[in-house]
């Protein structure tokens, strides 16, 4: 259908709101501060332990109102980039979103070299590093109890399947289960995993790399 737009600004819409500030505010600086800026971002973007004093010590020069009209802004444009899958967002794909948020084009370029050569790999680490994820399982160990005396006498002799849970977060849960219950969860795994399969081999799901 005509009129309808296949792509979407990687920045999203509405923009956030340090980018607006940070569009609207450029043509009161000069290209070197913003380039300034834009390291200081990529520098913190990818240290393990960003500190305030290494801030303060990487924009010494840069004046507080620089600070507050840019920086933002960068770290925004920086972390929704890294959000983007990388096949998604090539640098043609980028600077043409940027086009569209009416960045000048003259500011396109530390933006690009920034995300687009050799500081990625490691923007892409720090980025993993801080996406927020669910615990996965590290170690699974189990094991069969037989009641042989019981104080209620309706268990007695009926086994039960002792499973120790241990995540990659080092935290450990244990949980009893009857031989009903367990088989319930064998079939109920492997129902997940055929239904898994089934949509991997699906075009729409197959992601390029």
């Amino acid at each position: 259908m005509s009129g309808i737009k296949d792509h979407v600004n990687f920045l999203g819409y509405p923009l956030p709101p340090g980018v607006s500030l940070l569009v609207k505010s450029l043509k009161k600086y000069d290209i070197s501060v913003f380039e300034r800026l834009v390291t200081v971002a990529v520098k913190m973007s990818s240290d393990t332990n960003p500190t305030n004093d290494k801030f303060s010590n990487l924009t010494k020069g840069i004046t507080q109102e620089a600070i507050n009209h840019i920086y933002p802004g960068v770290c925004s444009i920086i972390r929704k980039a890294m959000r983007t899958p990388k096949h998604l967002l090539k640098k043609n794909v980028f600077e043409n979103d940027l086009n569209e948020i009416m960045l000048p084009t003259s500011f396109h370029a530390p933006l690009s070299t920034a995300l687009f050569g050799d500081a990625r790999p490691l923007l892409e680490d720090n980025a993993h590093e801080q996406r927020p994820h669910v615990a996965t399982l590290s170690k699974l160990r189990w094991r069969v109890d037989v009641a042989i005396s019981n104080a209620s006498l309706n268990r007695v002799m009926e086994p039960t399947i002792l499973i120790t849970i241990t995540t990659d977060k080092g935290e450990e849960h244990t949980l009893e289960v009857s031989k009903e219950k367990f088989h319930q969860l064998r079939y109920s795994v492997l129902e997940v995993l055929n239904y898994m399969q089934q949509l991997e081999k699906r075009s729409i799901f197959q992601v390029e790399t």
